[in-house]
């Protein structure tokens, strides 16, 4: 199959148009052509004609004329053959499943976490606080109509998230390099949206849409073996966590897997930063991962085995303007995850971290056009493998975007060593203590004590 971009006619053109000039960019004839699919349409309007431009996927009558046309436009950089766009899952559960991962939250992310699993075989156990996304429509239709607000059911939260109600715009994922991301317009089109959200530039659902198409996708993944469990407690309640994981037992029998990753912002500067904002970030990000894996890690301590995926961010490992309450709970998950590894290691409880950069409706406005290549779908294969019982590691946090998955590590320098220093000694060898090029990486405080300790005890020489 070849691929041709720049294909420019005019706005209202003639329906044979566009084979036509897919016949004459190649210089073939209708019988060598077997058919065509249009990959992208968007529009050209800086000249006073407006132009359609097209991408469209061309299969030729034979591999050998196939041949023949790539080599004849090597280096035209409109005529190459189609990338590979089909959506290659990162493994497949045995076929006798040990382990359920449980995912929290069932709104986009959560969705597409438990959809990707469920088609490689891991039969989730989904968790939702708010309501079903039937019954969240009368709820929300009850605040637009009789101004009566239920604070457990609206458009802000529940099963599909908070753009469920929205007009269905949609980010078109043409530029994304993988293909990744058309993951989650085939699966919208599966479910229900027209099939020009395949190619068109600027797609868009359609505006109350993606209420039938939640469901559609919730059943595929019940279908697939996975099961939905709504339960309106709060993650930022110590009852709430209890309940939660209560919920999924009496379902289900056990928790194998938790995968923390209920999250809102609050941002603002330092300065005009207020209790109100502090408190609720906290309470969702920290405490929500405190109370919800506290009753399920007793029970893993039980049976000796756990999987614990904590999302922490870029936001607090490196710090980020205007969210120092997003940054200080994401850093303290950091933590939670490194204590909570050394606690379980002997219980073959592993616990490691995720920062993920990702497009979500929670970061679409930080990120703009560019977040068209990071992809929630992106973030679910390492995902799978940190709550994977043959997972080597444990007390980790990696980087996740778009394809790309890398580790953090905390580092300590070689530093410097004076006995009886003064102020202007630390001054005079900052460069020193600072020098990153020899560091180690300790496993728990007791490394850089035995490191204190060889310093500090007297030399027998």
């Amino acid at each position: 199959m070849l691929r041709l971009t720049e294909i420019k006619l005019p706005l209202g053109h003639a329906e044979n148009a566009l084979p036509d000039a897919i016949l004459q960019t190649l210089d073939i004839t209708p019988a060598e052509m077997a058919r065509f699919a249009v990959f992208k349409r968007s529009f050209d309007a800086r000249k006073a004609v407006i132009m359609q431009v097209y991408i469209v996927d061309v299969t030729l009558a034979s591999a050998a004329l196939e041949a023949q046309l790539l080599a004849t436009h090597a280096g035209n950089p409109h005529i190459f053959a189609t990338p590979d766009m089909a959506y290659h899952p990162v493994g497949s559960a045995p076929a006798n499943l040990p382990l359920r991962p449980v995912v929290v939250g069932f709104g986009p992310c959560g969705m597409f976490a438990a959809l990707v699993l469920a088609q490689m075989g891991f039969k989730p156990i989904v968790l939702e606080r708010g309501k079903t996304v039937r019954e969240r429509t009368k709820d929300t239709w009850g605040l637009w109509r009789k101004g009566e607000l239920n604070p457990d059911s609206n458009v802000q939260f529940g099963e599909g998230g908070a753009g469920t109600f929205s007009d269905g715009k949609l980010w078109s994922q043409i530029t994304d390099p993988r293909h990744l991301t058309r993951k989650v317009l085939t699966e919208f089109v599966k479910a229900g949206a027209p099939d020009e959200i395949l190619y068109v530039s600027k797609p868009h659902i359609g505006t109350f849409r993606l209420v039938g198409m939640i469901e559609k996708m919730r059943a595929e993944i019940e279908a697939l073996g996975g099961e939905a469990i709504a339960n309106t407690d709060s993650v930022a309640t110590p009852e709430g966590g209890e309940a939660i994981v209560a919920s999924a037992v009496e379902a289900f029998g056990t928790v194998d897997i938790v995968i923390n990753n209920a999250g809102i912002l609050r941002d603002k500067t330092f300065h005009n930063m207020t209790p109100e904002l502090i408190d609720a970030v906290i309470d969702v990000h920290l405490r929500g991962a405190f109370y919800t894996t506290l009753p399920a890690y007793k029970i893993m301590r039980e049976k000796n085995y756990g999987r614990i995926v904590n999302t922490t961010s870029n936001s607090g490992l490196l710090g980020n303007f205007g969210q120092s309450n997003y940054g200080a709970a994401k850093l303290g998950l950091v933590g939670f995850t490194r204590v909570l590894a050394n606690e379980g290691a002997k219980r073959n409880i592993k616990v490691n971290a995720i920062a993920p950069v990702a497009k979500t409706r929670m970061t679409e406005e930080l990120f703009g056009a560019a977040g068209d290549l990071m992809a929630p779908e992106a973030i679910s294969p390492t995902v799978a493998w940190l709550a994977h019982e043959d997972v080597p590691v444990s007390g980790e946090v990696f980087s996740v975007a778009g394809g790309y998955v890398a580790r953090y590590f905390i580092g300590l320098t070689e530093g410097w060593f004076s006995p009886g220093h003064t102020v202007e000694d630390v001054r005079d060898n900052f460069e020193a203590i600072r020098d990153d090029s020899n560091y180690d990486i300790f496993a728990d405080p007791s490394g850089e004590l035995m490191k204190l300790m060889g310093l500090l005890s007297p030399s027998e020489d």
